[in-house]
């Protein structure tokens, strides 16, 4: 079994284990003093996330279809190198291809400060199926400590530049919708996608009563996200971003998606680093671009 041969050669004991999962996925558990969390290695994705004396911080929906080919509902998924539908192929997967693509372990360490690292680097074999981005490399660090550190580095070794937009699209677990607030994004425009992306203004800190797509505009702050129903704040940053995306589908638009509970829209919300068509990231041959989100327990 695959998880056998990675136990071999990057496991460590009480740390990182590897394990077989639903429809033959494999799955990095990672551990420390600080808290625990897994990684699927379809789609690079982490699917759980739990820091010391508290309850999981992601939502994954119940009717979630681990299936090769379908993304994950939930967790955090990678969206890249696009974010929503591809601008000129309406035929290509929304999101891109990395949430729908095996990954592979490039190494696994401990690092000072309790710290537990795990870099996985997206199958060569697909990016270059895709054209014009053969020899573009995509590889994401895991960091658990106190905090939980994603870093998604594009590596650009073509002789020309490349255009590359996604998000670290993040589903936070909460009690109940009708009683949670994100503040950080206070005076700041955004795109609402639900009123022909009409541009507004954002006045106060943001509560949902209804169904919520936006893009943030120019926001580099942090995100607070205060679940009052559960008594905990999460700090949300991200650098290599300048937008930040909300999402919760509410009711109908739940009931319309097959692997989303008809009522899972009230437990959770997500909040995006994101690189949408606004603000593409243009990346010279020989550079690359880090996108990055760090989740903190207030």
């Amino acid at each position: 079994m695959l998880s056998n041969v990675l136990n071999v050669q990057y496991g460590i004991q009480g740390s990182i284990e590897f394990k077989e999962g639903g429809a033959g996925f494999s799955f990095v558990h990672i551990k420390n003093a600080n808290g625990e969390a897994v990684i699927s290695l379809y789609g690079g994705q982490v699917t759980h996330l739990q820091l010391k004396d508290d309850e999981p911080i992601l939502w994954v929906s119940p009717l979630s279809e681990f299936t090769p080919g379908k993304a994950i509902r939930g967790g955090i998924p990678i969206c890249w190198p696009w974010f929503g539908p591809h601008s000129s192929d309406p035929l290509l997967p929304q999101h891109g291809i990395a949430r729908i693509s095996n990954w592979s372990v490039v190494n696994t360490c401990l690092l000072e400060g309790d710290q537990v690292r795990v870099i996985l680097r997206c199958d060569q074999d697909r990016i270059d199926q895709l054209a014009k981005w053969e020899g573009v490399e995509l590889e994401l660090s895991i960091t658990l400590g106190k905090t939980l550190r994603l870093d998604l580095c594009t590596r650009n070794r073509k002789r020309e530049a490349i255009v590359v937009g996604g998000a670290l699209h993040t589903y936070f677990r909460v009690e109940d919708i009708h009683q949670i607030a994100v503040q950080g994004l206070e005076s700041t425009h955004y795109r609402d996608k639900l009123d022909q992306y009409k541009r507004k203004f954002q006045e106060g800190g943001v509560v949902f009563t209804g169904e919520t797509d936006r893009e943030y505009l120019d926001t580099k702050s942090d995100c607070i996200l205060i679940d009052k129903a559960k008594s905990r704040s999460l700090k949300v940053s991200k650098e290599g971003s300048n937008t930040t995306v909300l999402w919760n589908p509410w009711q109908v638009r739940s009931e319309e998606m097959a692997d989303f509970s008809d009522n899972g829209f009230k437990q959770m919300v997500c909040i995006e680093a994101a690189i949408t068509a606004n603000d593409e990231q243009i990346i010279a041959p020989g550079e690359n671009h880090i996108l990055s989100q760090t989740i903190t327990l207030l």
